[in-house]
């Protein structure tokens, strides 16, 4: 399968399929296209005659845009421009991130420019948005969330680029869990998940693996990221060990504990 990137211009988001013939752009259309593409009614049969180009690549897919897109705030004319401004300079900072494979975080991102996206939950809603349009999970488009869950006891962790989380040290950041994640957990017996980093904290300076030294303690600190729910996902696909959750008993402490169970929008 031939990749694409996109170029943007004064007034569209143009994606070029990747093709060895050069492109050029046309001032009378705004489109980049193939200068050896064939079918093309703007060309000679005697310039068609002298290409290889596949049929299907014969012109570029341009995203019309209704204004310029330099990526300023404050130069958008609506709420929604704005909004469409915003998704496609994350879909190209993704793909710039893909080509020299790079990762960033989601905080990463918004405090590269902070005036642009005006709070972080617009970079986390926009990129939840441009994962549902493409149909992958966020970590393949090397942009993640900070991590903030932690694990400790019978677990260790090995991710792709061979980084390891011993849960037996001490307890461990949970790393991104994707297909190339190692997760060795067969001494293990149960997991129990605790809501609140201070109630983990203290379980873990009362010596709580000591006492009971075949079990999994995670903690997501409130609502917990995806990497904390895939862990636990992953710990009860593969051994099938028995989960229980310490949370609050009120309305949040219950989202808690159904986040874990059945996941969530992000």
């Amino acid at each position: 399968m031939r990749s694409s990137f996109l170029r943007l211009t004064r007034d569209k988001v143009v994606v070029i399929p990747h093709v060895q013939q050069k492109t050029k752009l046309n001032s009378n259309t705004g489109r980049f296209e193939n200068i050896a593409a064939t079918g093309s009614s703007r060309q000679s049969q005697s310039q068609t005659s002298n290409t290889t180009a596949t049929s299907g690549e014969s012109e570029c897919c341009a995203i019309d845009m209704p204004a310029t897109l330099n990526f300023q705030a404050d130069k958008c004319g609506s709420k929604d421009l704005k909004m469409r401004c915003m998704f496609y300079q994350l879909l190209a900072k993704s793909y710039s991130l893909l080509i020299v494979d790079q990762k960033r975080t989601l905080r990463d991102i918004y405090y590269e420019d902070v005036e642009f996206y005006g709070s972080q939950s617009v970079v986390d809603s926009t990129v939840l948005k441009l994962t549902r349009v493409l149909g992958v999970p966020r970590h393949a488009l090397n942009i993640d969330a900070s991590r903030k869950g932690l694990v400790a006891g019978k677990i260790r962790i090995v991710t792709p680029e061979g980084a390891v989380a011993d849960g037996e040290r001490d307890f461990q950041l949970i790393p991104t869990i994707t297909h190339g994640t190692c997760v060795e957990a067969p001494e293990a017996e149960f997991v129990l998940v605790v809501e609140k980093d201070a109630v983990f904290q203290q379980m873990m300076a009362e010596h709580f693996l000591e006492q009971y030294p075949s079990a999994i303690l995670i903690t997501g600190k409130g609502y917990p990221d995806i990497a904390s729910r895939r862990l636990v996902a992953v710990l009860y696909e593969k051994y099938r060990l028995p989960l229980f959750a310490v949370t609050d008993g009120d309305p949040h402490g219950f989202e808690i504990y159904l986040t874990y169970k059945s996941g969530s929008q992000a």
